[in-house]
């Protein structure tokens, strides 16, 4: 049988709000932590000293500044064109996640569960193997009724009936 294939596509919507609100946050906290002029009140961590403010709020501008990095990081490596989901007579090799360009291939013998979930507006296919688990959004296949034809091939080829 010929395999099947289905394109794979990160979120990069999601991404670019990372990189716009977690770079705004860094860059306003960086410039309180260059201009700090007194104690600041930090509800989860109490109050901070005039000494040790721009510490804390340097630290905090630099983790904002690390999760643009990452995002920018996971936006390039999403542009790569050879991500898909592949439907072979063997088993079934996916993405290991939205933004990974690690594979995993699950033998359709050794697939125990197959399931579709939907949770705060997200769906999700999840197929759980004697060792792993592989979970495909519904969001990174474009058309969305291709979800629904990977869903039924998926069931098809494992044995139980689709939902």
């Amino acid at each position: 049988m010929k395999p099947k294939i289905y394109p794979y596509r990160a979120p990069m919507g999601l991404m670019l709000i990372v990189i716009v609100f977690f770079g705004s946050c860094g860059v306003l906290i960086g410039h309180d932590a260059l201009t700090v002029d007194g104690p600041v009140r930090l509800r989860w961590l109490g109050q901070v000293s005039q000494d040790q403010a721009p510490i804390v709020l340097g630290a905090l501008a630099l983790f904002c500044l690390g999760l643009v990095a990452a995002a920018v990081i996971a936006l390039l490596r999403a542009g790569d064109d050879m991500r898909a989901i592949r439907l072979e007579d063997t088993g079934i090799t996916a993405p290991a996640n939205q933004i990974s360009r690690k594979t995993v291939h699950l033998p359709w013998s050794t697939i125990t569960a197959v399931e579709v979930k939907s949770h705060g507006g997200q769906t999700t296919l999840a197929l759980r193997a004697l060792d792993r688990k592989l979970v495909i959004a519904k969001s990174a296949l474009k058309p969305s009724t291709a979800f629904d034809d990977l869903v039924a091939e998926v069931h098809a080829r494992v044995g139980q009936a689709a939902p």
